[in-house]
């Protein structure tokens, strides 16, 4: 009888076919290292991948602050004319008392000669004369002093008060200077020299101030006389330097004799706080160097 081979063959066919019906998508497509993510991995890394990014923006932001931080304050001038790059607050205390009212003369008397009486005179030559105007001690403060609040920056503080036998603030601490000018035209010589009352009010003004201004603050006080009323001005200004460490001193003497100098020198924040002017060419050159150097003193 004769064998039949042909299901020995299907046997063959089947067995060579099962790795083929066994493959997935991907491996019968010849990707054989690739796998399909469930929806629940791919959520899982969605999450994950959000997280990384959050983190690295925060890193970012502090990285940035910190780099902030380094960097120019609001209280910082980049471009400022002053060595000091803080904006500053200044009240300015301006002595109007009568004695400020004097004609600034510079007097040469001839030496006499009896052979020529004609020669015996007195030339008196007035400064200005090249306008043919005499002006008084007055007028070379408040030139002075209007030019160095003129050159001050547009975020720095600036205000006015005077003394004479009392003392009255005129214009508070404030970022505009045009009143501050305006108003030292107005300032007329008259009564006597109360020290005391000009730094009381002086420093009035500077506690008006916000708490958190972060200008370095300056009372700056010019006399040409000696303290003449109730009260002890050195005193006065060493309590005000305990209970104020944050605020400097500096006063400008107007052709003062030893006397007024040495109370001057004692009311400033230090020796070099004190500004000899004994003329008034020389005032007008220490408003000048307050503008460049102010933070110095």
């Amino acid at each position: 009888m004769e064998r039949s081979y042909f299901p020995k063959a299907w046997y063959f066919i089947a067995i060579a076919l099962l790795p083929v019906a066994g493959c997935s998508d991907s491996q019968f497509t010849g990707n054989s290292t690739a796998k399909k993510s469930s929806p629940a991995a791919n959520d899982a890394d969605t999450e994950k991948n959000g997280q990384d990014e959050l983190a690295d923006s925060a890193d970012d932001q502090t990285a940035n602050y910190d780099g902030d931080a380094g960097g120019a304050e609001d209280d910082l001038l980049a471009d400022s004319k002053r060595e000091c790059k803080k904006y500053v607050a200044v009240s300015l205390v301006i002595d109007t008392s009568g004695s400020m009212g004097r004609v600034d003369v510079n007097v040469n008397v001839n030496v006499p000669d009896p052979n020529n009486p004609q020669d015996n005179q007195v030339d008196i030559d007035v400064d200005n004369t090249n306008t043919g105007e005499a002006k008084r001690q007055m007028d070379f403060v408040i030139e002075s002093v209007q030019e160095f609040v003129s050159n001050l920056e547009s975020k720095d503080y600036v205000g006015l008060s005077r003394f004479s036998t009392d003392a009255e603030g005129i214009v508070p601490l404030s970022e505009d200077k045009a009143p501050v000018i305006e108003a030292l035209t107005g300032l007329n010589p008259d009564g006597n020299t109360n020290i005391v009352g000009g730094l009381n009010q002086g420093l009035t003004s500077l506690k008006q101030l916000p708490a958190d201004l972060p200008h370095q603050k300056f009372l700056v006080l010019l006399s040409d006389g000696r303290h003449n009323q109730e009260g002890d001005p050195v005193v006065t200004a060493g309590e005000m330097k305990q209970n104020n460490p944050d605020i400097k001193f500096i006063t400008i003497g107007y052709k003062l004799k030893d006397e007024g100098k040495d109370a001057l020198t004692q009311i400033a924040s230090t020796p070099d706080s004190y500004l000899d002017a004994p003329s008034s060419e020389s005032v007008v050159q220490k408003f000048q160097e307050l503008s460049e150097n102010i933070c110095d003193y």
